[in-house]
């Protein structure tokens, strides 16, 4: 079971030593790659009054405060993830704002190690970048089929391995290689690394300063997923301006090519010249098809009006011969 201390201890403690408080303190520069911050907004967040804590060994500070003072910390402490507030919430407007319940949601995948999984969508073949806790040698990934690796970093206790096996769909686990004496206890666990990130398709490496999984473990298995299509492809969001002004002045570029020169030289070809529509407009037959159908299963439902109107004309077509006769 997580641990979480939503008020700040007041003795010193295994969670914290407590070396004074700080009044008013203010919330310093917020890190980017946190994963507990994520969509998290604390500019406008007050706090009255909070205790001055000493970061422990086993922690890593999420909110800093005022001189190094943690407001927030988190980390794995005798082998259960914990974190700790420095004050209490209700000696700020923190629930009040939008980004309590944010910080809550994201508080808790990290106590439950939801933070371990992937944010960011993976393709086939894109290779992945796997961050290795510390205590760990390596990892040891399998695949949705059941076929596993070793991955060692390139130097000894290097921070990430590169693994460029995802041509399956579904999901992947990689358990840490724990070497022999390494444990969950107090000081074997490290500090994260950033959040996950992939190289984009096509490229020959991953970026080395990115990877999946927090490594606050040595033991915890980090899973991600390899799935189909890119996420940017149900992006229904109208693009920005200047995208469809680039696009607008390449074909002003393009057509002025095309126009002879003022040296009277033959005109140089247009490149647009000649190709097929990309989008045919079927949308006219469709519509004259579905309008015919339409008009059969009228006349269908009003047959007997229409074959009255019929015959009606048709009478009055012939008494008016026979008078003309």
């Amino acid at each position: 079971m997580p641990g979480f201390v939503s008020f700040p201890p007041t003795v010193p403690s295994g969670l914290g030593e407590v070396v004074g408080t700080l009044e008013n303190p203010r919330i310093a520069t917020l890190g980017t790659d946190e994963p507990i911050l994520r969509y998290v907004d604390l500019s406008t967040t007050h706090i009255a009054a909070a205790q001055k804590l000493t970061l422990p060994a086993w922690a890593r500070t999420v909110i800093p405060g005022p001189k190094g003072a943690p407001l927030l910390y988190s980390g794995v402490r005798a082998g259960l993830p914990t974190a700790v507030l420095a004050f209490e919430p209700r000696q700020s407007d923190l629930p009040l704002q939008v980004a309590f319940p944010i910080l809550l949601a994201n508080l808790t995948g990290e106590l439950f190690g939801g933070t371990a999984a992937p944010t960011t969508a993976l393709k086939p073949g894109d290779p992945v970048v796997l961050a290795v806790p510390s205590g760990a040698t390596g990892l040891h990934v399998v695949a949705p089929d059941g076929r596993a690796v070793d991955l060692l970093p390139g130097a000894a206790g290097g921070p990430s391995v590169t693994y460029t096996q995802t041509d399956q769909l579904g999901v992947y686990v990689a358990t840490p290689i724990v070497a022999p004496g390494a444990s969950g206890s107090p000081g074997a666990t490290g500090r994260p690394s950033p959040s996950a990130t992939t190289a984009p398709a096509g490229s020959g490496a991953a970026s080395a300063s990115a990877g999946i999984g927090q490594g606050v473990d040595p033991g915890a298995q980090i899973r991600f997923a390899v799935d189909l299509f890119d996420v940017d492809e149900s992006a229904i969001a109208p693009g920005p301006n200047r995208v469809l002004e680039d696009l607008g002045r390449a074909r002003v570029v393009a057509g002025a090519s095309a126009a002879p020169g003022a040296s009277g030289g033959p005109a140089s070809p247009d490149p647009a010249a000649g190709r097929p529509n990309a989008r045919d407009e079927l949308w006219i037959p469709i519509v004259l098809l579905v309008l015919v159908g339409l008009c059969v299963e009228w006349s269908l439902y009003h047959r007997d009006a229409v074959l009255r109107a019929w015959r009606g004309l048709t009478g009055r077509v012939r008494r008016g011969d026979r008078g003309a006769g």
